[in-house]
Protein backbone atom coordinates (compact mmCIF):
# COMPACT_ATOMS: atom_id res chain seq x y z
CA UNK A 1 0.00 0.00 0.00
CA UNK A 2 1.28 3.64 -0.87
CA UNK A 3 2.46 6.06 1.75
CA UNK A 4 -0.61 8.26 -0.02
CA UNK A 5 -3.18 5.58 0.22
CA UNK A 6 -2.63 4.73 4.27
CA UNK A 7 -2.71 8.58 5.03
CA UNK A 8 -6.56 8.69 2.82
CA UNK A 9 -7.41 6.08 5.31
CA UNK A 10 -6.57 7.29 8.45
CA UNK A 11 -7.92 10.54 7.26
CA UNK A 12 -11.30 8.45 6.90
CA UNK A 13 -10.45 7.15 10.27
CA UNK A 14 -9.77 10.20 12.45
CA UNK A 15 -13.23 11.83 10.49
CA UNK A 16 -15.21 9.38 12.65
CA UNK A 17 -14.53 11.81 15.27
CA UNK A 18 -14.55 14.99 13.56
CA UNK A 19 -16.76 16.56 10.48
CA UNK A 20 -14.47 17.85 8.23
CA UNK A 21 -14.36 21.04 6.29
CA UNK A 22 -12.43 21.41 3.15
CA UNK A 23 -9.18 19.13 3.19
CA UNK A 24 -5.77 20.50 2.32
CA UNK A 25 -5.23 17.36 0.55
CA UNK A 26 -8.26 17.72 -1.51
CA UNK A 27 -6.66 20.23 -3.37
CA UNK A 28 -3.83 18.59 -4.81
CA UNK A 29 -4.36 17.10 -7.99
CA UNK A 30 -1.66 13.88 -7.47
CA UNK A 31 -0.17 12.35 -4.04
CA UNK A 32 2.16 14.90 -2.44
CA UNK A 33 6.11 14.14 -2.84
CA UNK A 34 7.42 13.85 1.14
CA UNK A 35 10.22 16.77 1.62
CA UNK A 36 12.79 15.50 4.22
CA UNK A 37 12.87 18.94 6.05
CA UNK A 38 9.65 20.72 7.60
CA UNK A 39 9.85 24.30 9.14
CA UNK A 40 6.64 25.30 10.56
CA UNK A 41 6.54 28.83 11.62
CA UNK A 42 3.53 30.17 13.31
CA UNK A 43 2.82 34.31 14.20
CA UNK A 44 1.21 34.12 16.96
CA UNK A 45 -2.23 36.14 16.67
CA UNK A 46 -1.33 37.60 13.59
CA UNK A 47 -4.72 39.16 12.06
CA UNK A 48 -5.49 39.57 8.99
CA UNK A 49 -5.68 43.17 9.12
CA UNK A 50 -2.18 42.88 10.39
CA UNK A 51 -0.67 41.78 6.71
CA UNK A 52 -2.21 44.52 5.04
CA UNK A 53 -1.02 47.56 7.63
CA UNK A 54 2.75 45.46 7.51
CA UNK A 55 2.51 45.73 4.36
CA UNK A 56 1.46 49.38 3.55
CA UNK A 57 4.43 50.62 6.11
CA UNK A 58 6.66 48.94 4.57
CA UNK A 59 6.44 50.11 1.40
CA UNK A 60 6.34 53.44 3.32
CA UNK A 61 9.78 53.22 4.60
CA UNK A 62 10.81 51.39 1.31
CA UNK A 63 8.91 52.34 -1.86
CA UNK A 64 8.98 49.78 -4.40
CA UNK A 65 6.60 50.14 -7.70
CA UNK A 66 5.28 46.51 -7.42
CA UNK A 67 3.74 46.92 -4.08
CA UNK A 68 4.76 43.73 -2.84
CA UNK A 69 6.83 43.89 0.24
CA UNK A 70 6.38 40.71 2.35
CA UNK A 71 8.42 38.07 1.90
CA UNK A 72 5.62 35.85 2.68
CA UNK A 73 3.26 37.48 -0.16
CA UNK A 74 4.13 35.09 -3.40
CA UNK A 75 3.61 31.88 -1.02
CA UNK A 76 0.48 33.04 0.22
CA UNK A 77 -2.15 30.15 -0.72
CA UNK A 78 -5.33 30.42 1.20
CA UNK A 79 -6.96 30.81 4.79
CA UNK A 80 -7.25 28.45 7.64
CA UNK A 81 -10.05 27.94 9.94
CA UNK A 82 -8.94 27.98 13.41
CA UNK A 83 -11.26 26.96 16.55
CA UNK A 84 -11.74 24.88 19.47
CA UNK A 85 -13.70 21.89 19.67
CA UNK A 86 -16.38 23.77 21.82
CA UNK A 87 -15.64 27.16 21.33
CA UNK A 88 -15.21 29.02 17.85
CA UNK A 89 -12.13 31.24 19.19
CA UNK A 90 -9.34 29.25 20.44
CA UNK A 91 -6.53 30.14 22.59
CA UNK A 92 -2.47 29.37 21.73
CA UNK A 93 -2.69 26.39 23.23
CA UNK A 94 -5.90 24.51 21.49
CA UNK A 95 -4.88 26.24 18.39
CA UNK A 96 -1.62 25.13 17.93
CA UNK A 97 -2.30 21.89 19.59
CA UNK A 98 -4.55 20.89 16.85
CA UNK A 99 -2.03 21.58 13.99
CA UNK A 100 0.59 19.43 16.04
CA UNK A 101 -2.02 16.78 16.47
CA UNK A 102 -5.05 16.59 14.08
CA UNK A 103 -7.38 16.77 17.17
CA UNK A 104 -9.32 19.65 17.71
CA UNK A 105 -9.17 20.50 21.58
CA UNK A 106 -10.22 22.98 24.12
CA UNK A 107 -8.95 26.03 24.55
CA UNK A 108 -5.94 25.60 27.33
CA UNK A 109 -5.35 22.37 26.31
CA UNK A 110 -1.77 21.06 25.08
CA UNK A 111 -1.69 18.38 22.52
CA UNK A 112 -4.75 16.23 24.47
CA UNK A 113 -7.39 14.63 23.77
CA UNK A 114 -10.50 17.10 24.86
CA UNK A 115 -13.08 16.48 27.25
CA UNK A 116 -16.40 15.96 26.34
CA UNK A 117 -18.62 19.82 26.80
CA UNK A 118 -22.21 18.62 25.33
CA UNK A 119 -23.81 21.93 25.70
CA UNK A 120 -21.59 23.86 23.13
CA UNK A 121 -19.26 21.12 21.81
CA UNK A 122 -18.73 21.75 18.06
CA UNK A 123 -17.41 18.12 16.81
CA UNK A 124 -18.43 14.77 18.23
CA UNK A 125 -15.85 14.40 21.69
CA UNK A 126 -15.02 10.20 22.62
CA UNK A 127 -15.75 10.54 26.42
CA UNK A 128 -13.85 7.43 26.21
CA UNK A 129 -10.37 9.26 25.27
CA UNK A 130 -10.79 12.91 27.39
CA UNK A 131 -7.42 13.63 28.74
CA UNK A 132 -5.51 11.18 26.45
CA UNK A 133 -2.19 12.76 25.70
CA UNK A 134 -2.04 13.37 21.71
CA UNK A 135 1.07 12.37 19.48
CA UNK A 136 2.67 15.34 17.81
CA UNK A 137 4.05 16.05 14.24
CA UNK A 138 7.42 16.67 16.22
CA UNK A 139 7.06 13.33 18.06
CA UNK A 140 6.78 11.15 15.00
CA UNK A 141 9.37 13.15 12.99
CA UNK A 142 12.00 11.98 16.37
CA UNK A 143 10.55 8.72 17.39
CA UNK A 144 9.36 6.83 13.77
CA UNK A 145 11.74 9.26 11.58
CA UNK A 146 15.18 9.37 13.63
CA UNK A 147 15.02 13.20 12.37
CA UNK A 148 16.06 16.08 14.34
CA UNK A 149 13.52 18.59 16.08
CA UNK A 150 14.12 21.85 17.41
CA UNK A 151 11.99 24.88 18.80
CA UNK A 152 12.67 28.43 18.03
CA UNK A 153 10.59 31.46 20.19
CA UNK A 154 10.34 34.64 21.40
CA UNK A 155 8.57 34.36 24.39
CA UNK A 156 9.68 31.37 27.55
CA UNK A 157 10.25 28.42 26.11
CA UNK A 158 7.38 26.13 27.94
CA UNK A 159 4.67 29.25 26.49
CA UNK A 160 1.62 27.83 24.68
CA UNK A 161 2.91 26.73 21.43
CA UNK A 162 6.04 25.60 21.58
CA UNK A 163 4.36 23.80 24.42
CA UNK A 164 1.80 22.31 22.55
CA UNK A 165 4.48 20.68 19.79
CA UNK A 166 6.32 18.95 22.14
CA UNK A 167 4.82 18.28 25.23
CA UNK A 168 1.06 17.46 26.79
CA UNK A 169 -0.92 18.80 29.51
CA UNK A 170 -4.87 19.40 30.04
CA UNK A 171 -3.84 23.18 31.19
CA UNK A 172 -1.53 25.60 29.52
CA UNK A 173 -0.34 26.90 32.56
CA UNK A 174 1.22 23.78 34.04
CA UNK A 175 4.44 25.43 33.23
CA UNK A 176 6.32 22.87 36.04
CA UNK A 177 4.98 19.89 34.45
CA UNK A 178 5.15 21.17 30.89
CA UNK A 179 8.89 22.41 30.55
CA UNK A 180 10.06 18.99 32.45
CA UNK A 181 8.59 17.03 29.40
CA UNK A 182 9.99 19.51 27.04
CA UNK A 183 13.43 18.82 28.65
CA UNK A 184 13.11 14.86 28.46
CA UNK A 185 11.79 15.14 24.81
CA UNK A 186 15.52 15.73 24.24
CA UNK A 187 15.29 18.36 21.39
CA UNK A 188 18.26 18.88 19.19
CA UNK A 189 17.60 22.62 19.21
CA UNK A 190 15.56 25.00 22.05
CA UNK A 191 16.42 28.78 21.83
CA UNK A 192 13.96 31.59 23.28
CA UNK A 193 13.26 32.94 27.10
CA UNK A 194 12.56 31.60 30.18
CA UNK A 195 16.00 31.21 31.84
CA UNK A 196 14.03 31.51 35.40
CA UNK A 197 12.58 27.67 34.95
CA UNK A 198 16.17 26.40 34.83
CA UNK A 199 16.44 25.08 38.75
CA UNK A 200 19.05 22.48 39.20
CA UNK A 201 16.47 19.73 38.33
CA UNK A 202 15.80 21.03 34.84
CA UNK A 203 20.01 21.08 34.19
CA UNK A 204 20.36 17.44 35.25
CA UNK A 205 17.35 16.29 32.67
CA UNK A 206 18.99 18.40 30.03
CA UNK A 207 22.40 17.11 31.06
CA UNK A 208 21.30 13.49 31.10
CA UNK A 209 19.56 13.88 27.74
CA UNK A 210 23.46 15.16 26.67
CA UNK A 211 21.97 18.62 25.85
CA UNK A 212 24.14 21.53 26.24
CA UNK A 213 23.06 24.57 28.05
CA UNK A 214 23.68 28.19 27.45
CA UNK A 215 22.32 30.54 30.11
CA UNK A 216 22.25 33.94 28.99
CA UNK A 217 25.07 33.81 27.15
CA UNK A 218 25.41 35.09 23.19
CA UNK A 219 28.87 33.78 22.56
CA UNK A 220 28.30 30.55 23.68
CA UNK A 221 25.08 30.61 21.69
CA UNK A 222 26.64 31.77 18.32
CA UNK A 223 30.25 29.64 18.60
CA UNK A 224 28.21 26.30 18.89
CA UNK A 225 28.96 24.20 16.47
CA UNK A 226 27.73 20.58 17.04
CA UNK A 227 25.23 18.74 19.08
CA UNK A 228 22.13 19.41 21.14
CA UNK A 229 21.62 22.60 22.51
CA UNK A 230 19.46 24.68 24.47
CA UNK A 231 19.84 28.60 24.72
CA UNK A 232 17.54 31.17 26.75
CA UNK A 233 18.61 35.23 26.43
CA UNK A 234 16.05 36.47 29.55
CA UNK A 235 14.28 34.89 32.43
CA UNK A 236 10.81 35.85 30.80
CA UNK A 237 10.06 36.51 27.28
CA UNK A 238 12.45 37.88 25.19
CA UNK A 239 12.03 41.49 24.40
CA UNK A 240 10.45 43.08 21.95
CA UNK A 241 12.27 43.48 18.38
CA UNK A 242 12.40 47.17 18.84
CA UNK A 243 13.59 47.28 22.17
CA UNK A 244 16.51 44.62 22.17
CA UNK A 245 19.46 45.09 23.31
CA UNK A 246 21.74 43.51 20.05
CA UNK A 247 24.72 42.51 22.55
CA UNK A 248 22.13 40.41 24.81
CA UNK A 249 19.46 39.35 22.78
CA UNK A 250 19.53 37.49 19.16
CA UNK A 251 16.65 38.21 16.86
CA UNK A 252 14.41 35.73 15.82
CA UNK A 253 15.92 35.49 12.32
CA UNK A 254 19.41 34.86 13.43
CA UNK A 255 17.78 32.48 15.93
CA UNK A 256 16.06 31.07 13.05
CA UNK A 257 19.06 30.77 10.96
CA UNK A 258 21.09 28.86 13.73
CA UNK A 259 18.47 26.43 14.41
CA UNK A 260 18.41 25.46 10.87
CA UNK A 261 22.39 25.03 10.76
CA UNK A 262 22.68 22.73 13.46
CA UNK A 263 19.35 20.07 12.85
CA UNK A 264 20.58 20.25 9.21
CA UNK A 265 23.40 18.24 10.21
CA UNK A 266 21.18 15.13 10.56
CA UNK A 267 21.24 13.16 7.54
CA UNK A 268 17.56 12.08 8.29
CA UNK A 269 16.55 15.30 7.75
CA UNK A 270 14.93 17.62 10.68
CA UNK A 271 11.55 19.35 11.96
CA UNK A 272 12.01 22.89 13.18
CA UNK A 273 8.84 25.31 14.81
CA UNK A 274 9.44 29.05 15.08
CA UNK A 275 7.06 30.90 16.26
CA UNK A 276 7.02 34.91 16.12
CA UNK A 277 5.60 34.94 20.13
CA UNK A 278 5.19 38.30 20.86
CA UNK A 279 3.23 39.18 17.79
CA UNK A 280 -0.18 38.27 19.70
CA UNK A 281 1.65 39.83 23.21
CA UNK A 282 2.01 43.68 21.52
CA UNK A 283 -2.00 42.72 20.10
CA UNK A 284 -3.52 42.24 23.14
CA UNK A 285 -2.24 45.25 24.44
CA UNK A 286 -3.09 47.20 21.73
CA UNK A 287 0.47 48.39 20.86
CA UNK A 288 0.30 49.19 16.83
CA UNK A 289 4.59 49.85 16.77
CA UNK A 290 5.09 46.57 18.97
CA UNK A 291 2.30 44.69 16.62
CA UNK A 292 3.83 45.86 13.65
CA UNK A 293 7.94 45.20 14.36
CA UNK A 294 7.01 41.63 15.66
CA UNK A 295 5.05 40.68 12.43
CA UNK A 296 8.18 42.21 10.37
CA UNK A 297 10.62 40.32 12.32
CA UNK A 298 8.89 37.26 11.73
CA UNK A 299 8.43 37.91 7.88
CA UNK A 300 12.34 38.28 7.99
CA UNK A 301 12.56 35.40 9.88
CA UNK A 302 10.53 33.11 7.03
CA UNK A 303 12.22 34.76 4.13
CA UNK A 304 15.68 33.20 5.98
CA UNK A 305 14.15 29.68 6.26
CA UNK A 306 12.53 29.85 2.59
CA UNK A 307 16.50 31.02 1.16
CA UNK A 308 17.45 27.59 2.96
CA UNK A 309 14.72 25.73 2.01
CA UNK A 310 15.00 27.04 -1.99
CA UNK A 311 19.09 26.27 -1.90
CA UNK A 312 18.23 22.78 0.03
CA UNK A 313 15.59 22.00 -2.29
CA UNK A 314 14.02 19.20 -0.35
CA UNK A 315 11.97 21.46 2.78
CA UNK A 316 8.97 22.58 2.83
CA UNK A 317 8.15 25.54 4.44
CA UNK A 318 5.04 26.74 6.39
CA UNK A 319 3.97 30.38 7.84
CA UNK A 320 0.26 30.14 9.29
CA UNK A 321 -1.74 32.18 12.41
CA UNK A 322 -3.38 30.57 15.16
CA UNK A 323 -5.44 33.10 15.45
CA UNK A 324 -6.22 36.51 15.12
CA UNK A 325 -5.66 38.91 18.21
CA UNK A 326 -7.00 42.67 18.18
CA UNK A 327 -8.37 42.96 14.46
CA UNK A 328 -6.09 45.63 13.98
CA UNK A 329 -6.55 47.77 10.82
CA UNK A 330 -5.37 50.17 8.98
CA UNK A 331 -7.75 53.13 9.37
CA UNK A 332 -9.92 54.03 12.32
CA UNK A 333 -13.44 55.91 13.15
CA UNK A 334 -11.73 59.19 13.30
CA UNK A 335 -9.63 59.12 9.70
CA UNK A 336 -12.13 61.78 7.58
CA UNK A 337 -11.14 61.55 4.08
CA UNK A 338 -9.35 58.38 4.20
CA UNK A 339 -10.05 57.82 0.25
CA UNK A 340 -8.02 60.38 -0.46
CA UNK A 341 -5.25 60.56 2.35
CA UNK A 342 -1.63 59.48 1.69
CA UNK A 343 0.28 57.31 3.18
CA UNK A 344 1.78 59.57 5.21
CA UNK A 345 -1.05 60.33 6.76
CA UNK A 346 -1.05 57.60 9.00
CA UNK A 347 2.90 56.23 8.88
CA UNK A 348 4.33 59.63 9.59
CA UNK A 349 4.11 59.79 13.45
CA UNK A 350 4.19 56.13 13.54
CA UNK A 351 7.59 56.01 11.47
CA UNK A 352 9.41 58.26 14.84
CA UNK A 353 8.12 55.88 17.52
CA UNK A 354 11.79 53.88 18.74
CA UNK A 355 9.90 52.02 21.54
CA UNK A 356 7.52 49.47 22.71
CA UNK A 357 4.62 50.73 25.07
CA UNK A 358 6.35 47.72 27.18
CA UNK A 359 9.39 50.28 27.48
CA UNK A 360 7.80 53.15 27.53
CA UNK A 361 5.71 51.87 30.57
CA UNK A 362 9.14 50.98 31.96
CA UNK A 363 11.06 54.50 31.72
CA UNK A 364 7.77 56.32 32.95
CA UNK A 365 7.04 54.48 35.94
CA UNK A 366 10.82 54.67 36.62
CA UNK A 367 11.34 58.79 36.13
CA UNK A 368 10.67 61.47 37.74
CA UNK A 369 7.64 63.19 36.95
CA UNK A 370 9.19 66.11 35.42
CA UNK A 371 10.78 63.91 32.73
CA UNK A 372 7.31 62.42 31.26
CA UNK A 373 7.36 64.75 28.30
CA UNK A 374 10.87 64.32 27.84
CA UNK A 375 10.97 61.12 27.62
CA UNK A 376 7.92 60.83 25.08
CA UNK A 377 9.40 63.61 22.82
CA UNK A 378 12.68 61.17 22.57
CA UNK A 379 11.04 57.91 22.06
CA UNK A 380 7.65 58.80 20.35
CA UNK A 381 8.21 62.17 18.85
CA UNK A 382 4.72 63.14 20.70
CA UNK A 383 4.06 66.37 22.23
CA UNK A 384 1.62 65.35 24.91
CA UNK A 385 -1.35 67.50 25.59
CA UNK A 386 -2.13 68.58 29.08
CA UNK A 387 -4.93 66.27 29.52
CA UNK A 388 -2.86 63.50 28.14
CA UNK A 389 -0.01 64.34 30.65
CA UNK A 390 -2.33 64.53 33.49
CA UNK A 391 -3.63 61.27 32.53
CA UNK A 392 -0.43 59.17 32.25
CA UNK A 393 0.15 60.79 36.00
CA UNK A 394 -2.78 59.17 37.53
CA UNK A 395 -2.21 55.44 36.01
CA UNK A 396 2.15 55.63 37.06
CA UNK A 397 0.67 53.52 39.99
CA UNK A 398 -1.04 51.27 38.14
CA UNK A 399 0.19 47.91 36.10
CA UNK A 400 -1.20 44.73 35.03
CA UNK A 401 0.50 41.61 34.84
CA UNK A 402 -1.05 39.63 32.76
CA UNK A 403 -0.45 40.73 29.42
CA UNK A 404 -3.68 39.48 27.61
CA UNK A 405 -5.49 41.81 30.04
CA UNK A 406 -3.79 45.30 29.50
CA UNK A 407 -6.31 46.64 27.42
CA UNK A 408 -9.44 45.40 29.11
CA UNK A 409 -8.93 47.94 32.73
CA UNK A 410 -7.53 51.15 32.93
CA UNK A 411 -3.72 51.07 33.57
CA UNK A 412 -0.46 52.78 32.40
CA UNK A 413 0.71 50.20 29.81
CA UNK A 414 -2.98 51.21 27.55
CA UNK A 415 -2.65 54.50 28.40
CA UNK A 416 0.58 55.28 26.56
CA UNK A 417 -0.60 53.08 23.82
CA UNK A 418 -3.45 54.67 23.57
CA UNK A 419 -1.66 58.49 23.50
CA UNK A 420 0.70 56.42 20.96
CA UNK A 421 -2.03 55.18 18.37
CA UNK A 422 -3.99 58.04 18.23
CA UNK A 423 -1.20 59.98 16.47
CA UNK A 424 -1.60 56.89 13.34
CA UNK A 425 -5.16 56.59 12.43
CA UNK A 426 -4.34 52.27 13.29
CA UNK A 427 -7.48 50.71 14.74
CA UNK A 428 -8.19 47.74 16.73
CA UNK A 429 -11.42 45.45 17.12
CA UNK A 430 -10.40 44.55 21.06
CA UNK A 431 -7.55 43.54 22.49
CA UNK A 432 -8.97 39.58 22.81
CA UNK A 433 -8.54 37.32 20.20
CA UNK A 434 -11.08 37.61 17.14
CA UNK A 435 -12.72 34.94 15.35
CA UNK A 436 -11.18 35.06 12.00
CA UNK A 437 -9.82 32.71 9.67
CA UNK A 438 -5.53 33.34 9.06
CA UNK A 439 -3.57 33.38 6.37
CA UNK A 440 -1.46 30.78 5.23
CA UNK A 441 1.74 30.76 3.27
CA UNK A 442 3.48 27.50 1.94
CA UNK A 443 7.04 27.62 0.02
CA UNK A 444 7.24 23.65 -1.38
CA UNK A 445 9.68 23.01 -3.51
CA UNK A 446 7.42 20.73 -6.06
CA UNK A 447 4.53 23.76 -5.58
CA UNK A 448 2.43 20.97 -3.73
CA UNK A 449 0.45 22.76 -1.43
CA UNK A 450 -3.22 23.18 0.10
CA UNK A 451 -5.17 26.32 -1.58
CA UNK A 452 -8.44 27.67 -0.53
CA UNK A 453 -10.56 27.92 2.74
CA UNK A 454 -8.03 25.07 4.73
CA UNK A 455 -9.24 24.09 8.08
CA UNK A 456 -6.82 23.35 10.84
CA UNK A 457 -6.79 19.69 11.55
CA UNK A 458 -6.67 19.51 7.35
CA UNK A 459 -3.44 21.26 7.52
CA UNK A 460 -2.22 18.89 10.17
CA UNK A 461 -3.11 16.10 7.61
CA UNK A 462 -0.79 17.90 4.84
CA UNK A 463 1.76 18.52 7.03
CA UNK A 464 1.63 14.55 7.85
CA UNK A 465 1.68 13.85 4.45
CA UNK A 466 4.68 16.36 3.86
CA UNK A 467 7.04 15.16 6.53
CA UNK A 468 5.85 11.51 4.94
CA UNK A 469 5.04 9.76 7.97
CA UNK A 470 5.48 5.69 8.17
CA UNK A 471 2.00 5.43 9.76
CA UNK A 472 -0.73 7.89 11.22
CA UNK A 473 0.06 10.35 14.56
CA UNK A 474 -3.66 8.26 16.17
CA UNK A 475 -1.48 5.33 15.26
CA UNK A 476 1.47 6.67 16.89
CA UNK A 477 -0.32 7.90 20.10
CA UNK A 478 -1.69 4.48 20.76
CA UNK A 479 1.96 2.72 20.77
CA UNK A 480 3.21 6.33 22.67
CA UNK A 481 0.52 6.99 25.08
CA UNK A 482 -1.20 3.73 26.62
CA UNK A 483 -3.36 4.13 30.08
CA UNK A 484 -1.59 2.79 32.55
CA UNK A 485 -4.32 0.65 33.75
CA UNK A 486 -4.67 -1.00 30.44
CA UNK A 487 -1.25 -1.49 29.88
CA UNK A 488 -0.13 -2.89 33.51
CA UNK A 489 -3.32 -5.41 33.29
CA UNK A 490 -2.19 -8.54 35.78
CA UNK A 491 1.13 -6.74 37.19
CA UNK A 492 1.06 -5.13 40.84
CA UNK A 493 1.61 -1.58 40.92
CA UNK A 494 1.50 1.46 42.78
CA UNK A 495 1.60 5.31 42.09
CA UNK A 496 3.52 7.31 45.19
CA UNK A 497 3.75 11.63 44.75
CA UNK A 498 6.94 13.20 45.44
CA UNK A 499 8.24 16.86 45.09
CA UNK A 500 9.08 16.33 41.79
CA UNK A 501 5.76 14.62 40.59
CA UNK A 502 3.77 11.33 40.84
CA UNK A 503 5.85 8.25 40.43
CA UNK A 504 4.63 4.32 39.05
CA UNK A 505 6.14 1.45 39.97
CA UNK A 506 5.90 -1.48 39.04
CA UNK A 507 6.77 -4.91 41.03
CA UNK A 508 8.36 -7.35 38.70
CA UNK A 509 9.90 -11.30 38.79
CA UNK A 510 13.34 -10.02 39.20
CA UNK A 511 12.37 -6.94 41.21
CA UNK A 512 10.42 -3.79 40.30
CA UNK A 513 10.50 -0.95 37.64
CA UNK A 514 9.91 2.20 38.53
CA UNK A 515 8.85 5.57 35.93
CA UNK A 516 8.61 8.91 36.75
CA UNK A 517 6.39 11.55 35.64
CA UNK A 518 7.59 14.13 32.30
CA UNK A 519 10.62 11.65 32.54
CA UNK A 520 11.81 9.71 29.35
CA UNK A 521 13.32 6.53 31.23
CA UNK A 522 12.58 4.17 33.47
CA UNK A 523 14.60 2.76 36.51
CA UNK A 524 15.10 -1.17 36.69
CA UNK A 525 15.70 -2.63 40.26
CA UNK A 526 16.87 -5.78 40.62
CA UNK A 527 16.25 -7.64 43.69
CA UNK A 528 20.09 -7.78 44.64
CA UNK A 529 19.67 -3.76 44.95
CA UNK A 530 21.17 -3.18 41.88
CA UNK A 531 19.61 0.00 39.49
CA UNK A 532 19.90 0.76 35.87
CA UNK A 533 18.12 3.33 33.79
CA UNK A 534 16.67 2.44 31.10
CA UNK A 535 15.54 4.46 27.97
CA UNK A 536 11.79 4.67 27.23
CA UNK A 537 12.05 6.24 23.74
CA UNK A 538 8.84 8.69 24.87
CA UNK A 539 8.13 10.76 27.72
CA UNK A 540 5.46 9.14 30.49
CA UNK A 541 2.90 11.85 30.79
CA UNK A 542 1.24 11.76 34.06
CA UNK A 543 -2.62 13.39 33.90
CA UNK A 544 -4.07 14.41 37.44
CA UNK A 545 -7.37 15.02 36.36
CA UNK A 546 -7.99 11.68 35.72
CA UNK A 547 -4.87 10.07 37.84
CA UNK A 548 -3.55 8.56 35.10
CA UNK A 549 -0.27 7.31 33.73
CA UNK A 550 -0.04 7.03 29.49
CA UNK A 551 2.92 5.34 28.71
CA UNK A 552 5.03 3.89 26.05
CA UNK A 553 4.39 0.02 24.30
CA UNK A 554 8.20 -0.44 24.68
CA UNK A 555 7.67 -0.34 28.82
CA UNK A 556 5.73 -3.74 28.42
CA UNK A 557 8.73 -5.62 27.01
CA UNK A 558 11.21 -4.24 29.92
CA UNK A 559 8.73 -5.55 32.25
CA UNK A 560 8.42 -8.94 30.76
CA UNK A 561 12.47 -9.13 30.99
Amino acid sequence: MTFSKRMAISAIATASLFTFGISALAQESSPITPTRNLIVMVSDGTSGGLLGLSRWYQQYLEPREDLQSLAIDPYICGLVRVHSSDAPMPESSGSMSAYMTGVLQQGRNISIYPQANPSQDLVKVDPEREFQPLATLAEAARTEQGKSVGAVVTCTFYHATPAATTSHSVERGNSHDIARQMASQGLDVMFGGGAKMMDEDMREILSREGITYYDCDMEGFRSHEKGKVWALFNRYHLSYEIDRDTLAEPSLTEMTRKAIELLNQNENGFFLMVEGSKVDMAAHSKDAVGTVTEFLEFNRAFQAAVDFARKDGNTTVIAVADHGTSGIQMGDANFRGYTKAPLDSIFHNFSRFRASGVKMDQMIRECDTSEVRDIFRKWTGIELTKDEYNAILRQRGVEVEDYMSVSLEPNLSLQINNIMTSRTHIGFVSGNHTGEDVYLAVYNPRGQRPEGLVRNIALNRYMQSVMGLPEPLDSLTQKLFIPHEKLLDGFSYSIADSHDGPSLTVRTKKGSVTIHSNRSYAEVSSKDGAVREVPLGSVAVYIKENGKFYLPASLKGLLQE
